[in-house]
């Protein structure tokens, strides 16, 4: 449960390089799971007493599946665990710290194809004066299936055989 009495920052989340092809997260089979990391960028203010105010929330990495028939509906699915933040997590070397990377394992499910992924934070917002959970797009990430490409060579061998 957040206790904490500040609003985090969300600023922005980034799959790891190697994951993505074009901007998008490629599977390659979807008839597997697809693993893949990523870093969440978060910062939290300071506090009026010049310390840095609690910056407790919780993280989980969504998708929205693309719908391949008309008049389908698709349910978001969760494609990370559930990532919690403490206001501890937010130190390093005995540092405390207002803006923080955190790391979060993710997977796509088995049958994958297409889609978009989010972000959903629930953390407590300090001009609201209450908890909230927002789903945060940053523009959505697509996942994207990318066939396996048959070299060239390959096909013009198969092209000789009787």
């Amino acid at each position: 449960m957040l206790t904490s009495r500040a609003s985090v920052s969300f600023n922005e989340y980034m799959i790891y390089p190697q994951y993505l092809v074009s901007g998008s997260l490629r599977v390659v089979n979807p008839s597997v799971k697809t693993p893949f990391e990523f870093d969440l960028s978060v910062s939290r203010p300071i506090d009026s007493n010049g310390s840095f105010a609690d910056g407790a929330f919780s993280a989980t990495l969504m998708m929205k599946p693309y719908s391949y028939c008309s008049g389908c509906r698709t349910e978001e699915i969760a494609v990370s665990k559930t990532r919690s933040i403490l206001n501890a997590d937010w130190v390093q070397n005995k540092v405390a710290l207002g803006f923080m990377y955190f790391h979060i394992d993710a997977e796509l499910p088995v049958g994958a194809k297409g889609g978009a992924l989010f972000l959903r934070v629930t953390y407590y917002n300090t001009d609201q004066n209450k908890i909230l959970t927002e789903d945060k797009f940053y523009g959505s990430t697509v996942v994207n299936y990318v066939p396996p490409v048959i070299p060239q060579l390959v096909l013009q061998i198969f092209s000789l055989i009787p």
